[in-house]
Parts: C-alpha cells; structure tokens; sequence
C-alpha cells in the first residue's frame, strides 16, 4: 500500500501527518508526504514574485523536514516530496497519478466561507477528483 500525506503549516495537517504515520506503521504501508510551496504566477511589473517564491519553496522545505523528523521519531522512514504549483489540489492529484498511491491524507484548511466560494477547497477539489480514498483529518 502507497500512502500520500499532503502536509502545510497548520493544526489540521500536523493530526493528518499523524494519522498517515500510525496508518503506514500499522498497515506496513509506503508512505510519501508532499509539501507544496503554493507559488505566484509571474505578474508584469512586480519583480519581487520570484523572491516571494523563493521564501514559499524554504517553507515548503522545512514542512517537509519537520514531517520527516515526526515520522522519525515514530519509527517511520518516509519519502518526502517538496513541489512548487499554483492549484495544491491539482499537484496532489496529478502525484497521485503517477505514483501509484492507494490513499491521501490531508488537513482541512480552515478557509473563511467567501474564500470557500471563490476559490475553492483543497480537500473538496482532492476527494472528488481523486483516483483512490482520501481522509480529510480535521
């Protein structure tokens, strides 16, 4: 079993890490945790962007890191996975593609209603289109 854990600075992701540990442990399952710095599209005029993107990748690095160490601290080895993308949904789902995975665990963001309408769920996005189960730790 191939185990996909989608992780961000946040409370929800840190019991989703969580749980996608004590499931790989238990099941002797492969498990994968992605952190994706959510980069800025190129604007005209604004030089700063690629900056800006460069401090999103380093957070998205040491996500990763520290969901290293936790899985470390459990006994667990995992593979970890740092990606750069626009729509985090549509880097998740395009990895679970590729990569054979059978489950995804992830957090659920805690997104204000109009932000909800506009741009959408992360997590919405993921268990619709998914090719295998999700667990959305809340």
């Amino acid at each position: 079993m191939n185990i996909l854990a989608a992780v961000e600075e946040s409370k929800h992701s840190d019991k989703a890490l969580e749980y996608a540990v004590d499931t790989a442990k238990l099941m002797g399952a492969k498990l994968t945790v992605l952190s994706i710095a959510e980069v800025i599209d190129d604007v005209d005029g604004m030089h700063q962007i690629s900056e800006i993107n460069d401090v999103l990748v380093n957070k998205a690095m040491h996500i990763a890191d520290k969901a290293s160490k936790f899985a470390q601290s459990k006994g667990l080895e995992i593979e970890t996975i740092i990606r750069s993308c626009a729509s985090p949904a549509d880097c998740i789902l395009e990895l679970q593609r590729k990569s054979n995975i059978d489950l995804i665990v992830l957090g659920s963001r805690a997104k204000k209603r109009l932000e909800k309408f506009l741009i959408g769920s992360v997590a919405y996005k993921v268990v619709r289109h998914a090719g295998c189960s999700v667990l959305v730790v809340r």
